[in-house]
């Protein structure tokens, strides 16, 4: 990393103005160093049962009219089985893959491609390129701030879209949402591994990484302080600015009971 992207930090003067000769010890930052038991036995719960979590009560609203317990007791009766409730539940399919697959696509473009213009516009709107917070290793990274520039344009693409262009139907996420939150997942653990992989092999800064000792805890909670690809692309900031379907989502669900069935289910791809 050049000194165009971060700055290092510098020693910090004495009290009488000269140059203390020592070498700054590094603090023991960010979470834990030493991992116990009951934060490892959540850790694996997490990455065990998460996803299953969510799944349970979506499954709850398509088949049990939200109810929370009553999949519960059927279980408990006899009535339902695993196999059973999974069964009646859409899976993942491919057209979602493709559709979740471009969604992601277009917003990495947004976020890499399109430098941020707001803030010349928006009067107090902090954007463009931004420095970020000084990190334990003492550099200062570089950000794009133009998330709510994305945020503004696939709104405004999604409204041409639904009364003008009709590429596809406004209610696309919707219509397609078990099947999505497959790929969501998916692609959760998917970039999870690879940062997990890269802190490993080819850390974006290696003063920045913290290890455990703990596999499991160092893939929940991660390794890098500032995760990237290349001079822009910062995992956390993409992923923390909910670029993901909620965009899309928030103009779709006041569709949704229209796109519902007569059965009142969520209507399957």
């Amino acid at each position: 990393m050049n000194s165009t992207e971060a700055t290092r930090r510098r020693t910090q003067p004495s009290t009488n103005g000269k140059s203390s000769g020592k070498a700054e010890e590094p603090g023991q930052w960010g979470r834990a160093w030493e991992v116990d038991w009951f934060s490892l036995m959540g850790v694996i719960s997490l990455l065990c049962f998460a996803p299953f979590i969510v799944f349970y009560f979506i499954m709850a609203c398509d088949q049990y009219q939200c109810s929370v317990t009553e999949p519960f007791l059927d279980l408990v009766s006899g009535e339902a089985t695993l196999s059973s409730i999974f069964e009646r539940s859409p899976s993942f399919t491919w057209s979602a893959a493709k559709i979740y697959a471009i969604w992601v696509s277009f917003q990495v473009f947004l976020y890499m491609c399109i430098p941020d213009f707001l803030h010349m516009i928006i009067p107090g709107y902090v954007g463009g390129v931004r420095d970020g917070a000084r990190t334990p290793a003492g550099l200062i990274n570089k950000y794009e701030i133009n998330g709510l520039q994305c945020w503004v344009i696939t709104h405004a693409l999604w409204f041409a879209n639904a009364h003008y262009f009709h590429w596809f139907s406004p209610t696309i996420i919707i219509d397609n949402w078990i099947p999505l939150l497959w790929c969501t997942n998916i692609l959760g653990y998917t970039v999870s591994t690879f940062a997990f992989i890269k802190a490993y092999l080819f850390p974006t800064n290696a003063e920045d990484c913290k290890f455990t000792g703990n596999i499991f805890y160092n893939y929940m909670m991660g390794i890098e302080f500032n995760p990237r690809i290349g001079k822009w692309f910062d995992f956390k900031l993409f992923s923390t600015v909910d670029r993901e379907l909620w965009p899309g989502l928030s103009l779709t669900c006041p569709t949704w009971p229209s796109s519902r069935n007569s059965t009142d289910t969520l209507p399957t791809p």
